[in-house]
């Protein structure tokens, strides 16, 4: 198995420490692996998201804090961030993934259950705000925002794959 270049691991290998360490992270596809592989930014702050998670500091609602991170973040675009923002935090040493309203297993990883994990009423977790300023540079309503148990408006199943293509 060839090996690979140290600063190059999986998704699975991210921890909080290494995230703190370097708070953005970009997918490189390693064909001879042939495995999804991570490598960190180190040019910060950016001012592209695509294909990155995006770590920092969340502020749940009942004032409290959590160390997580984002992908499908759009820095330009904030009307595609309540349907694609996907939202992972560290819930002791795991990383708790919250499933999106369109997402299959919305009614088993949904918003209830995360505050389940977190040992909270739903009210005490949402809304979750974020200020990724110290390492995104983009439209400050996507740079900062907040995460709603479910969006004010959710879309049809077409809408969302048009608005992925589109």
């Amino acid at each position: 198995m060839p090996s690979r270049p140290s600063d190059l691991i999986s998704v699975e290998e991210l921890t909080e420490a290494l995230l703190r360490q370097h708070p953005v992270w970009e997918f490189c596809n390693d064909d001879e692996l042939g495995e999804l592989m991570m490598s960190p930014v180190k040019t910060l702050p950016i001012s592209d998201a695509g294909n990155r998670l995006i770590s920092g500091e969340f502020r749940l609602a009942d004032g409290s804090g959590i160390f997580g991170y984002l992908g499908n973040l759009s820095l330009t675009k904030p009307e595609t961030n309540p349907h694609f923002l996907i939202l992972s935090l560290f819930v002791g040493k795991k990383v708790q993934d919250l499933a999106r309203y369109h997402d299959f297993n919305f009614s088993t990883r949904g918003p209830s259950w995360l505050a389940k994990q977190l040992g909270k009423k739903k009210e005490d977790v949402f809304p979750i705000s974020y200020d990724l300023s110290n390492v995104a540079a983009g439209k400050p309503n996507c740079v900062r925002g907040v995460i709603l148990e479910e969006p004010l408006e959710k879309l049809s199943r077409n809408q969302i794959i048009q608005m992925a293509v589109g």
